[in-house]
């Protein structure tokens, strides 16, 4: 078999550690030890870069380490060698891809549902084109709404929901109730848009229409 012709270089071997060095060693391979196993790492020839190894195709590669963090964000307890997690999304967890292999997972805790965004109207009220807007921060998904008066509907509430002023979809509070919640709804938006709210039928004092990316209970 021919020898290489070119110029070579020699590359080093630590043994396994617990994390990388502050200070790497140039054409150095590192075996951090992860979980139950360890993820590999080599340096460039300048010292200044590790490049963590792919995970080989069709199994073989790193598992996933699920940790539970306190509030100082340190770990609590954890289990090791996850391949495969599911979210019950009727449970409270919405997930979200925002490309580049993230996807965000947004938690409710009990009852404790934070809506993306809750649209107020303060006192009495009755038609009107809102002029509030809301920008979303990121691509998201609107699953639920809930609609509510501070005081109970003598007629029918009609409040309508516009993507950069044009319709996308009504929300009723029914003559003899305070609220009504609506669930298993799906509007896509995107940080692009801005959505307004405005009042088509009905009248009445303090609404508030939260929506919410999750569905409530």
């Amino acid at each position: 078999m021919p020898r290489p012709t070119g110029p070579t270089t020699p590359i080093k071997f630590a043994k396994s550690i617990a994390r990388l060095p502050n200070t790497l060693t140039a054409n150095t391979l590192y075996a951090v030890r992860s979980g139950a196993g360890m993820d590999l790492y080599v340096s460039d020839m300048t010292g200044a870069i590790a490049y963590k190894t792919n995970a080989s195709e069709g199994g073989g590669g790193s598992s996933l380490r699920l940790s539970t963090l306190n509030v100082s964000n340190q770990e609590i307890d954890y289990v090791d060698n996850v391949s495969n997690l599911s979210f019950d999304v009727t449970s409270g967890f919405s997930l979200t891809d925002l490309g580049n292999g993230q996807v965000k997972v947004s938690v409710a805790s009990g009852n404790s549902y934070v809506p993306l965004k809750t649209f107020n109207i303060i006192g009495d009220f009755g038609l009107l084109t809102g002029t509030a807007r809301y920008i979303p921060a990121y691509a998201d998904t609107i699953r639920s709404a809930i609609i509510s008066t501070g005081a109970m509907a003598t007629q029918d509430i009609m409040a309508g929901l516009y993507r950069n002023g044009e319709f996308v979809s009504f929300f009723i509070i029914p003559a003899g109730q305070y609220s009504n919640t609506y669930n298993d709804i799906n509007i896509s938006i995107l940080a692009t848009e801005f959505y307004t709210v405005n009042i088509v039928g009905g009248q009445g004092t303090n609404l508030s229409l939260a929506l919410y990316n999750t569905r409530v209970e």
